[in-house]
């Protein structure tokens, strides 16, 4: 293949059906939308029950506009585990240059591969795992390092991690290179403070955002703000495994579960600050949420975090429930801090974008062709 000729890319996109997509589903997207003006991209995914299953259930723009998708005959646990054990379905033809492994399943194929590992918390942190995903990740690991050209992470803390955890394992050392992902600016619309009526929400409130489970550190951070001098809390996210808070719901802390597009916007564009005490993250895609949005942020100095958020953040050791109160106090007794945070937290955030994205991992999969 000539450096000018156009790379065809197949990936896998099953976790568009995640019933809680996640994370490693919205960067896939969004990857996929800024790399389809100079890649093709085609997507492959597990069968399900649907009267239409060329619609998944989120993404559609991805489906329509970026990338055909097909829908293979087996569901997801049989394909995953016929997959790892390299068995068919075989995916990939001559029309595909290179397969991409977003969410580091690793298919079937003849394509050489390039793999995307966002974390290795089911090694570091697998307590924080479902009982699945303390199942299947490491085996899932161990074909994607044997398998795979290259390896993608996107902060350096991963690859640290990731080439750490091959020296121990002691077989292949797949090649690891960092791409960071982006977040996507919205365009500027009038503030909509109609959609917050009937929230029962303060003029000045905290807000978190993402998926409840274990590793998000919520009961911690629910304990923290009660104990502090702030007026109130705002969770948003959906429900995902594990203990979980949807019980804590009162003036001071309250619930909204899952919101729609536009209420999200809103929600951030009111939000005094932004907490963020997770345990672990591979990058923390809300945290680059709120900073571009221009929201002072309060987060953990763990895993990668600190590196997404550079100087533009407080942060405070997320086992620690008292540091998270002191920094929540902090910001809330000052506005001027508040300000300061908030021009630095717009400075972080231009520092990321899809366009470097996109180039980043089109030179990557033109390497392993070379």
């Amino acid at each position: 293949m000539s450096l000018s000729s156009k790379l065809s890319v197949l990936t896998v996109v099953e976790q568009f059906w995640h019933k809680v997509p996640g994370g490693v589903a919205v960067t896939t997207a969004e990857a996929i939308d800024a790399m389809s003006a100079n890649i093709d991209v085609s997507g492959v995914a597990a069968w399900h029950r649907s009267k239409n299953l060329k619609t998944p259930k989120v993404f559609p723009k991805v489906w329509e506009q970026s990338a055909p998708i097909t829908n293979l005959k087996l569901p997801r646990p049989l394909l995953y585990e016929n997959w790892l054990a390299n068995r068919p379905p075989k995916v990939g033809d001559s029309s595909s240059d290179v397969l991409w492994a977003s969410s580091m399943v690793v298919p079937t194929t003849d394509l050489p591969i390039v793999t995307t590992v966002n974390d290795i918390d089911f090694f570091t942190n697998p307590e924080t795992l479902s009982k699945r995903g303390k199942d299947f990740f490491p085996r899932a690991w161990a074909k994607a390092v044997a398998a795979s050209e290259l390896i993608i992470c996107p902060t350096q803390q991963v690859a640290a991690a990731v080439a750490d955890r091959m020296r121990v394992d002691g077989g292949k050392q797949t090649k690891v290179e960092v791409i960071p992902w982006a977040v996507k600016t919205k365009p500027h619309h009038s503030s909509q403070p109609e959609l917050l009526e009937g929230l029962g929400l303060d003029e000045k409130f905290f807000l978190w955002v993402g998926t409840l489970e274990p590793r998000k550190n919520l009961k911690a951070l629910v304990e923290a703000f009660i104990a502090s001098e702030a007026t109130q809390l705002v969770l948003v996210g959906p429900t995902g495994w594990g203990d979980q808070v949807e019980n804590v719901d009162s003036e001071r802390v309250r619930f909204l579960g899952y919101v729609p597009d536009g209420l999200l916007e809103e929600l951030y564009r009111s939000a005094y600050g932004f907490v963020f005490p997770s345990i672990s993250e591979g990058f923390g895609l809300p945290l680059l949420e709120a900073m571009s949005r221009g929201v002072p942020v309060i987060c953990s100095n763990t895993s990668a975090m600190p590196e997404v958020v550079g100087d533009a953040a407080i942060m405070f050791d997320p086992l620690n429930t008292q540091q998270i109160t002191d920094a929540i106090n902090r910001l809330d007794s000052s506005a001027e801090l508040a300000a300061e945070l908030a021009m630095a937290a717009k400075e972080q955030a231009a520092l990321f974008s899809w366009d470097r994205t996109a180039k980043g991992y089109e030179e990557a999969f033109r390497s392993v062709l070379a």
